[in-house]
């Protein structure tokens, strides 16, 4: 994270670095979307590490996915139908990843059901 250069346009809403307790990233909005948006960079030596069954870094990047869906410019009439597929899946994904692991991410809140 530390090591993470961003543009000066996104300098000023750096990620903060992730606390190792606790289930909630500090920040703001845009500082998380940043965080997000660059999250496959961050992790990516503990990618190669973890296997492709790594149900819950599974569920993180089809976050990923989904909010580069929803920030796209633009959308094509086809694409909505792909991003609902794609918010119902990373949704089920995080129910099984609180059902496996409760202590991890917590009970979504009511706007994320």
């Amino acid at each position: 994270m530390k090591s993470l250069e961003l543009q000066s346009h996104e300098a000023s809403d750096k990620p903060q670095v992730v606390p190792e307790k606790g289930k909630k990233l500090p920040g703001k909005a845009l500082s998380l979307f940043v965080h997000i948006r660059n999250f496959p960079l961050i992790i990516r030596t503990l990618v190669d590490r973890c296997s492709y069954d790594d149900f819950v870094l599974t569920s993180a990047l089809a976050l990923v996915n989904v909010t580069e869906r929803i920030m796209a410019n633009e959308f094509r009439h086809h694409e909505i139908d792909i991003l609902e597929d794609k918010i119902v899946e990373y949704l089920d994904m995080r129910k099984r990843v609180y059902a496996d692991y409760p202590d991890l991410i917590g009970s979504a809140k009511p706007k994320v059901n």
